[in-house]
This record gives C-alpha cells, sequence and structure tokens, in this order.
C-alpha cells in the first residue's frame, strides 16, 4: 500500500513537472512566433510600455515608408497605387504625432530606441527583393509583404489598446488597427492574383 501511494505521489509530481514545462514552452513559443517589435514592447507596463510602443510605431511607420515609395514607379495596380497616395501623408503625420507624444509624456525621442536586429534584416531583405522586380510581380510581391508588415502594426496596437497610459495613444492604436485591418484584406486579394 504505502509503494503504491509513492508511485502515486511520484506520478503526481511528474505531472506537475511536465505541465509547467510544456506550458512554459507553449509562451516561449508564442514570444517567438510574434513580431522582433512587439516581442520587445510586449513584457513592459505603464510609461515604460507607452514609450517603447510610441518609439517602435514609428520605427515600424519609417521601415514601411521606403517600400510605399517604389509603388509609383514600379507597381501597376491601381488600388494599390491609390493605397499608396492614402498611407504615405497619413503615417508620415502619425510619425509626427507619436513624436510628439514621445517628446511631450516621456521626455524621449524616436532616436532613443533601437530596432530589434531581426526586424532590420526583414526590412533590408524585403527593400532588395522589391527592387528587383517590376509590374504584376512586384503588386503580388509587395501586397503580401505589406500584408505582413501590417500585421506587426495591428498586433502592436492590440497591445497599446490594453497597456496605454493616455486616452490618445488608445484613440490613435484604434484607428490603426482598423485601417490597417482593412487595407490588409485589399491587399491580401492583390497578393492572391485576384485583382
Amino acid at each position: 500500500m504505502k509503494y503504491s501511494v509513492s508511485l502515486f505521489l511520484a506520478f503526481i509530481i511528474a505531472s506537475l513537472i511536465s505541465t509547467t514545462f510544456g506550458a512554459d514552452k507553449k509562451k516561449s513559443g508564442e514570444v517567438a512566433m510574434m513580431s522582433p517589435m512587439k516581442a520587445e514592447i510586449a513584457s513592459k507596463d505603464g510609461a515604460d510600455f507607452e514609450a517603447a510602443y510610441l518609439g517602435m510605431m514609428i520605427l515600424h511607420h519609417k521601415n514601411g515608408l521606403p517600400m510605399w515609395a517604389l509603388v509609383p514607379e514600379k507597381g501597376t495596380n491601381p488600388e494599390l497605387k491609390a493605397m499608396e497616395k492614402k498611407t504615405t501623408p497619413k503615417e508620415q503625420a502619425e510619425i509626427e504625432e507619436m513624436t510628439g507624444w514621445l517628446k511631450q509624456w516621456h521626455n524621449k525621442s524616436p532616436q532613443d530606441f533601437k530596432e530589434p536586429a531581426a526586424s532590420m534584416q526583414k526590412k533590408e531583405k524585403d527593400m532588395s527583393e522589391l527592387k528587383g522586380t517590376i509590374g504584376k510581380q512586384f503588386d503580388v510581391m509587395f501586397a503580401k509583404m505589406m500584408a505582413h508588415h501590417h500585421m506587426g502594426a495591428i498586433e502592436m496596437a492590440k497591445l497599446a489598446l490594453e497597456k496605454a497610459e493616455h486616452a490618445e495613444v488608445k484613440a490613435a492604436a484604434k484607428m490603426i488597427i482598423k485601417s490597417q485591418t482593412e487595407d490588409r484584406q485589399t491587399l491580401l486579394t492583390i497578393s492572391e492574383h485576384k485583382k
């Protein structure tokens, strides 16, 4: 009887260890699946989170603008061209607004934040590939890349809805989620050769 109780306790302990390590593994897997910029800010809270979010979103927008700048010259899709005309000034205005908030509320500038290495590498690879294409091939490649890029912004903005301190930052995050989710649907359709 004593032996079977010991076996039972050993089984319970082994199960608990397995569950704990399984949860840790799942958690680390989820972090690995995050975009590098989201992973950079996910563990922060309060003012630290808000400053890091603004810094990373500014960098994110700045990474997207050189990609959009290729559309007028290399693209042929009318919807893509119309989207570029709308997106470029909108994101430039958002960069200015977020830079102002960063200075006003956190006494920081975008230069205080370093872009994750994985994000820089992806940006360089995407730009190199885009520069080597033109026409329909460019449209499809660009649409795939920008749909993925938008997902990174949407993920960060969703975190800001939960964690940001200022109502203005939350309102801006809500707008980013709405506009980039809508644009992403169009981009995915273009990337699937349906437009």
